[in-house]
């Protein structure tokens, strides 16, 4: 049924696309014949513009070629009148040309005339200064060698000398003083650690011996005070809550106790209080608590019976705040078993013997101590207890004596560190005033032996000077002679330069003149060929157009020829079209009444078909509810035996038969009653804590730890103290050295900035109060200005500025040379003068390298080098002796 009613659709599908095919065909034709019928009337409408267009641009060719012929001669004439003026202006460009190179000639005349004059006039200016200059420099050698005196120099070297013993003598007893400082630290400091080693082990001790306090008395409180929540509340309503326990009560003597806690007939766990057995009595039973509880009267008196045989009662032993000997009543006591079991005829039936070991004997009967009570009983562990607290407690006390011998040691460290530190400091002041008296004695005799060899060397100056003077007082009276010729053969130059002036005026109006010609000319021959070189351009481009819309024009002829024939041709198959569509249209008919059909048959079948998958799953459903209570019921058997084979697994590792619990468990026996004991149990266990069979082993491990990073730490502690000690001293020197350096930085800037600048002030501010982070501001003002900041100044100030920054730190710590690099560069005339004379000055001192490019720099260097560069990427040195270029210059 499915594959017919495929097969059905499939040709109803087909028939439809055909159908669809026609129609689109159809209508494909419809609008390509309303196109071809467009195009048609577009191409009528474009020939009849071009044929339009081709008579207007024939027309205008013609007016344009009547234009031409005319202006054809107007162009000939003006160009005939340019090759006038263009000869005519060629030849006044050949007569200024001439003009011009005797104009040259003249001025390289006068101008090398002039050159000589300036070089003349140069020359004997530099011979002026020269001689003016030497003898300046006479005068200032004469003055400087009558106060080159060597005497006072002399006293102050031997005084520096006298000064420097004296503080090297100083210094050496310092240094014996510090030896011994340094012995009594190491031997205070050995003590220190002596007295904490000491006191490291007490502690120990003392950590030992609390441990053991600690878990022997959380054995006795468990033993003493189990779980008694409820009796506590219980002794709080009857205000019996304050009473003692009876182990706490009693004084045993040494080696009884386990008898005693043998025969007492109640036990240690027993309250004791004023009247407690009436208050008992007296409550209500309804609210009593759960747990067991003994309650003893504490009375004042209880008769006392004298034991009969000579024996001992077990009383004696024990000692309270109030009689205890009923309850230890009957009870006598033995040395040894052998002693007992001599005695025991003697007794009555209410009365017994015990020995110390825990041998209780009757008239009749026999009680020993089992394996079980091997460990140390509640009356044993209570004395225990007593004497470790006693042993904690003297222990203490030895801490505390030895913690004071290791304060009184470290207060004897801490005096001998501080006298150590003050004699290093003290050391290290006289150590600096030796290296300041040594380097102020070496200054002292550089200087005295630099003035005497100045005394020497202006000797030889002045004699080379005063030759100097007279050789350029001789070269002055030849250049003055020779200036006069030159400047009487420059006044001949300049009346000849008048005359020439005059011919060059005549000339340029001429050439002027001539230039306008020829302009006019060529600008009318230039408009006329503008206009004739427009109107052929124009018909070029109109004959172009006209020969484009010939081209044009014919090929819509042929366009429109072809469109008529394509409406022709395409009318016909549209017929046959029309025809086949309507055979297609029935036949869809017909394919659309046999799948509806086929339809009907199809969704019959798929009704029956979902009726039995229905059915189906309903039973599938029904299967597996059945398989998942069996699976159930196989995993709770499975667990069932589990457990069971865990239950035998037990019961095999035990002790125990099944059969014999089984027979032996009481029948009112229930599961919640036995967790609840098993709880308390496990209660009381956790009370006791996890059992650390290694706690010995990994205790010691611990304490030798802790030995050693005590050492540490001490080590550390006195390391930490030591540094300190040496940064506080650091600390107090910089700021010290700081403070002096700055003062005397300030007073020489102070001094410098005056002179450089010919007046105004400068000095130096700290920017904050603690010496070792402030910051250091230059303030400075020059003459006439009140700036508030430094970056007010020009370049030339700031550059000014900083020289007398620099000038006075050398003046603080002279170097043997300064370097100074185009530092006149930002300044005038004046300003390089005052720095000049201020490097005269300090050049005594100290050697000036200085790189400039400035005349009046160079005027005060005694000796002068230049660089040069012929060669690109190759520089050279020239050394510049200046008398022997004043004298080459005097002989040119």
């Amino acid at each position: 049924a499915i594959e017919a009613f495929n097969q059905v659709q499939s040709d109803f599908y087909a028939t439809s696309a055909e159908i669809s095919r026609l129609e689109q065909t159809l209508q494909h034709g419809e609008e390509r014949r309303n196109s071809l019928d467009q195009d048609l009337a577009r191409a009528r409408r474009d020939l009849d513009d071009v044929n339009g267009l081709l008579a207007s641009d024939e027309a205008t060719i013609t007016g344009i070629d009547i234009e031409i012929r005319t202006l054809q001669p107007d162009f000939e004439h003006h160009e005939k009148m340019v090759d006038t003026a263009t000869q005519a202006l060629q030849q006044a460009e050949d007569q200024a040309q001439v003009w011009s190179r005797e104009w040259d000639g003249f001025n390289h005349e006068r101008a090398e005339a002039a050159r000589l004059e300036h070089a003349e006039q140069v020359r004997l200016e530099h011979l002026s200064a020269g001689i003016s200059g030497a003898r300046a420099r006479i005068d200032r050698l004469h003055a400087e060698h009558r106060g080159a005196s060597t005497g006072e120099l002399e006293a102050t070297s031997n005084h520096l000398r006298d000064e420097l013993l004296r503080t090297e003598q100083a210094h050496d007893v310092l240094l014996v003083k510090r030896d011994s400082v340094k012995s009594a630290l190491h031997e205070a400091r050995n003590r220190t650690y002596h007295h904490r080693d000491e006191l490291h082990e007490l502690r120990t001790e003392l950590e030992t011996l609390r441990g053991k306090e600690s878990s022997l008395s959380a054995l006795q409180d468990a033993a003493l005070r189990p779980d008694q929540g409820e009796l506590r509340g219980w002794l709080q309503d009857l205000n019996l809550d304050n009473g003692s326990l009876l182990a706490e009560q009693l004084d045993i003597d040494d080696g009884w106790e386990m008898a005693v806690e043998m025969a007492l007939r109640v036990p240690l766990s027993a309250i004791c209080h004023d009247n407690s057995i009436a208050q008992v009595l007296n409550a209500d039973i309804s609210a009593l608590p759960a747990v067991r509880a003994t309650f003893i009267d504490r009375v004042a008196d209880v008769p006392s019976t004298e034991p009969p045989h000579g024996m001992t009662l077990l009383s004696g032993k024990l000692r309270s705040s109030w009689p205890v000997a009923n309850l230890l009543a009957g009870v006598y006591t033995a040395e040894t078993v052998a002693e007992a079991t001599r005695v025991v005829p003697l007794l009555a039936a209410h009365e017994s013997v015990i020995t110390a070991e825990g041998y209780w004997l009757g008239p009749d009967w026999i009680q020993v101590r089992g394996r079980v009570e091997e460990e140390p009983g509640i009356l044993q562990r209570e004395r225990v207890l007593e004497e470790l607290r006693a042993h904690s407690g003297s222990v203490a006390a030895a801490i505390e004596k030895v913690h004071d011998a290791v304060d009184e040691a470290q207060l004897e460290v801490g005096n001998s560190e501080e006298r150590e530190i003050d004699i290093d400091l003290k050391l290290q002041d006289a150590a600096r005033l030796t290296t300041e008296l040594k380097t102020e004695l070496a200054r002292q005799e550089t200087s005295l032996e630099r003035r005497r060899e100045r005394a020497a060397t202006i000797s030889d100056e002045i004699g080379s000077l005063e030759k100097q003077s007279l050789d350029e007082e001789s070269a002055a009276t030849a250049a003055l002679s020779s200036l006069r010729d030159i400047r009487a053969g420059l006044a001949i130059l300049e009346s000849k330069n008048e005359t020439m002036v005059t011919s060059r005026a005549t000339i340029q109006e001429q050439l002027d003149q001539v230039r306008l010609r020829w302009r006019e000319a060529g600008e009318s021959r230039h408009e006329i060929a503008l206009k004739l070189e427009s109107h052929q351009s124009s018909r070029k481009s109109l004959a172009v157009a006209a020969l484009r819309n010939q081209q044009r024009s014919q090929e819509l002829v042929g366009r429109g020829t072809d469109l008529e024939a394509a409406i022709i041709s395409a009318a016909q198959p549209q017929n046959d079209l029309h025809g086949q569509l309507e055979l297609a249209l029935a036949e869809r008919v017909d394919s659309e009444n046999r799948l509806a059909a086929a339809r009907q048959t199809l969704e019959t079948f798929e009704h029956e078909i979902r009726q039995h998958n229905e059915a189906k799953m309903g039973a599938e459903r029904l299967v597996e509810e059945r398989r998942q209570v069996l699976d159930d019921a196989r995993l709770e058997e499975r667990a069932l035996h589990v457990r069971l084979q865990e239950l035998d697994t037990r019961l095999g590792q035990s002790d125990f038969e099944i059969k014999i619990l089984l027979d032996d468990l009481d029948a009112d026996a229930n599961e919640e009653t036995w967790q609840a004991s098993l709880d308390r149990i496990r209660a009381r266990i956790d009370r006791l804590g996890p059992i650390n069979l290694a706690a010995i082993d990994e205790f010691s491990q611990l304490s030798e730890r802790k030995e050693y990073l005590d050492r540490q730490l001490g080590d550390l502690t006195t390391a930490l103290d030591t540094l300190e000690a040496a940064i506080r001293k650091i600390d107090r020197e910089t700021r010290t050295r700081f403070k002096e350096t700055f003062d005397k930085v300030n007073v020489g800037l102070q001094t410098m900035f005056p002179v450089l600048f010919g007046g105004g002030h400068a000095y130096l501010e700290l920017t904050g109060e603690d010496m070792l982070e402030t910051g250091v501001t230059v303030m400075a003002r020059p003459p006439g200005k009140r700036n508030s900041t430094i970056h007010l100044l020009s370049g030339g100030e700031k550059a000014l500025t900083a020289l007398a920054f620099v000038f006075s730190l050398f003046e603080l710590n002279p170097a043997p040379f300064c370097l100074l690099d185009e530092v006149d560069a930002p300044l005038d005339d004046a300003n390089v003068v005052r720095l000049c004379e201020m490097l005269k000055s300090m050049s005594q001192r100290i050697q000036f390298i200085c790189v400039t490019h400035n005349k009046i720099t160079m005027e005060i260097a005694e000796q002068l080098i230049g660089v040069t560069m012929q060669e690109p990427g190759v520089s050279r040195l020239v050394s510049v002796n200046m008398e022997e270029a004043v004298e080459m210059a005097a002989a040119s």
